[in-house]
């Protein structure tokens, strides 16, 4: 005999799918800027949580300006969206089909027009490869990231940064959130990199490795490699420890 409760946990999450099928967005506004997002994901948060708090680089991120802003893991929009009002052009790329679905709408709903979106990976190769996606919506190039059992996987485009077509102007910053392939994704930009020497923000999904006040991770040890002053803002225990660092280069000031 069924349970009446275990009866209305089945209607409960029937209704949810219908609802979630029916009208899978909601909204909502920060910094004047206006978000879709899943109804079934958590609202985006405001930049402004994580300011002075240790996880990412909102606050220095819209504090540059300049000609090319690359948003590199762009998911639906969060540093994209805002990098428009201080770039003469931002391309934002998202290999998931879900996420840049929304970022579309989100660029859209924003009139941004100088914001381009690209479907696609970017690693240090070119190809098709399975991106494995997580119940709770992470995605990642790597099966075994986060130690999570992914629920599927799509075929995603992948190519490198080198080879995007049509960058138009100077790179001036470059975001990375790529769950794990930041240094591929260094490794496959090196001629943006060495050309352009554009400030980055890279969230690295590994534990910061402290020696002599410098984190000695391969990433953080590759850009020091290539003529970058790194500042670790802040980490953060996930299903894996990441940290966000922000890499300008030599001469600029900043932190090394």
């Amino acid at each position: 005999m069924v349970r009446t409760s275990t009866i209305f946990r089945m209607m409960k999450h029937k209704g949810s799918e219908l609802l979630e099928t029916a009208l899978p967005f909601r909204t909502t506004t920060i910094g004047g800027l206006k978000y879709y997002y899943r109804r079934s994901d958590d609202p985006p948060q405001d930049p402004k949580d994580f300011a002075g708090g240790g996880r990412e680089f909102h606050d220095k991120a819209i504090g540059l300006t300049g000609e090319v802003a690359l948003d590199v893991g762009a998911n639906i929009g969060s540093y994209a969206l805002p990098l428009a009002g201080k770039f003469k052009s931002v391309i934002a790329f998202e290999p998931s089909p879900k996420e840049f679905q929304t970022l579309e709408k989100n660029v859209a709903a924003n009139l941004l027009k100088n914001v381009r979106t690209e479907q696609v990976a970017l690693s240090d190769f070119t190809g098709e490869v399975p991106l494995y996606v997580h119940r709770g919506g992470s995605s990642s190039l790597n099966s075994k990231h986060y130690g999570l059992r992914y629920r599927n996987s799509i075929m995603v485009r992948v190519m490198r940064l080198d080879d995007v077509p049509s960058i138009l102007g100077k790179i001036d910053f470059l975001k990375i959130d790529a769950e794990g392939a930041e240094l591929a994704i260094l490794r496959g930009g090196m001629k943006v990199i060495r050309e352009f020497a554009p400030n980055i923000g890279a969230e690295i999904h590994c534990q910061s490795e402290i020696m002599g006040g410098k984190c000695m991770c391969a990433t953080c040890v590759f850009l020091r490699g290539n003529g970058y002053g790194l500042e670790t803002i802040g980490g953060l225990m996930t299903p894996t420890q990441v940290h966000w660092v922000w890499a300008v280069p030599w001469g600029s000031g900043e932190k090394h």
